[in-house]
């Protein structure tokens, strides 16, 4: 891989994020689920590791279960980041 096509994964993560971000504006309100606490950590775990909060990574997985493409797009360039990032 080049250093171009690294450029280029890196702006299309960062427009991604973009995205994200402006969509992160809705409004929220809070309840409460029942989940099972391997859920609960792996949560935690993604909020930890991306910087976000635990409704954001709720709110994408939702989104990504009900069919959202946007986060499709997120997937898929995750998946390459750690695929990049393995020795």
């Amino acid at each position: 891989m080049s250093d171009l096509d690294d450029l280029r994964d890196l702006i299309a993560w960062w427009r991604l994020r973009k995205t994200l971000a402006s969509e992160g504006a809705t409004q929220r309100r809070r309840i409460t689920y029942h989940l099972a606490q391997r859920w609960i950590d792996a949560i935690r775990k993604e909020a930890e590791k991306t910087g976000e909060t635990q409704g954001d990574i709720l709110d994408r997985a939702l989104r990504f279960y009900f069919g959202d493409s946007i986060d499709i797009a997120h997937r898929l360039v995750m998946q390459k980041a750690e695929t990049l990032n393995k020795p």
